[in-house]
């Protein structure tokens, strides 16, 4: 199909794969290679706020200087290969109640080279609330 996304498991428009990625039920932000924002979800209602400003920024350039050696230390580990992925409660939402988990996971092409690093916040609230 002309004007599709071709995927290894499918083909997308544009616009199917935008309403996709925004309407999923997490905040996806994404960072290249180079450590800048390329990318991230417009969602209604977002955890954490987020502007077209932050495209191209470092992404230290967005975060408290009490975070950033960790930042750095979790980077390195993702594009040296030592780790995968790494999750955390948002500390920042305990103020409003919110149960909200942070997932890194590095993002590698086929032959396993480091590409960039997506964070991926998820509202578990509601699911952490009705759990038995």
């Amino acid at each position: 199909m002309p004007g599709t996304i071709k995927l290894k498991t499918g083909e997308l428009s544009p616009e199917l794969l935008s309403l996709l990625l925004n309407q999923i039920g997490l905040e996806l932000t994404l960072v290249d290679d180079e450590d800048r924002y390329v990318y991230f979800t417009d969602v209604a209602n977002p955890i954490f706020e987020r502007t077209a400003d932050i495209i191209g920024t470092h992404i230290l350039d967005c975060h408290s200087e009490a975070t950033h050696a960790g930042i750095m230390e979790m980077i390195r580990q993702f594009r040296d290969g030592e780790k995968d992925s790494e999750w955390n409660w948002s500390d920042s939402n305990r103020r409003r109640n919110r149960w909200v988990r942070a997932t890194y996971r590095a993002i590698r092409d086929e032959a396993g080279t480091y590409k960039g690093c997506v964070e991926i916040i998820e509202d578990l609230t509601e699911a952490m609330e009705t759990r038995e």
